[in-house]
């Protein structure tokens, strides 16, 4: 961190000192570790504060750049997700001309000269059912 940020965190500090209100826990440390001495104690404690400061702006950031790398993956998501359903939908209105040709292939067999010695009604059928899933495949290649 840069001068200009430790110089907030002292200045949180001194503020801290100027109201009273010190970490209390913090404060006991300071002041076993000057051994009794105050102004030891103040500055032990000025230095605890600033560090304990400085951790919790760098957890702080942490989070909030890990927030930002979950947006960001999110977005790349959703964005390879639409490109998925868009070549989804083209496959799906592919598969619908596909099984419409082959609708109308069964169709003009079963009404042609020759569908009608073969069991035209066989194609009929067939023609009928891939016309209608035809039909189907439409409507799902629409909504996406």
């Amino acid at each position: 961190m840069g001068v200009m940020k430790d110089d907030h965190f002292y200045d949180m500090v001194a503020a801290e000192i100027f109201d009273g209100s010190v970490n209390p826990g913090l404060w006991a440390k300071a002041f076993a570790g000057a051994k009794g001495n105050a102004d030891l104690a103040q500055a032990d404690y000025i230095k605890y504060r600033v560090a304990q400061l400085r951790a919790e702006a760098k957890r702080v950031m942490e989070q909030v750049a890990l927030a930002k790398r979950m947006e960001v993956d999110a977005e790349r998501r959703t964005a390879r997700l639409s490109v998925a359903q868009g070549c989804f939908a083209w496959l799906a209105a592919l598969l619908a001309v596909v099984v419409c040709v082959g609708a109308f292939a069964f169709l003009w067999q079963a009404f042609s000269g020759a569908g009608r010695e073969a069991g035209g009604v066989v194609f009929l059928v067939l023609g009928l059912v891939l016309s209608i899933l035809g039909f189907y495949l439409v409507r799902y290649a629409a909504k996406l």
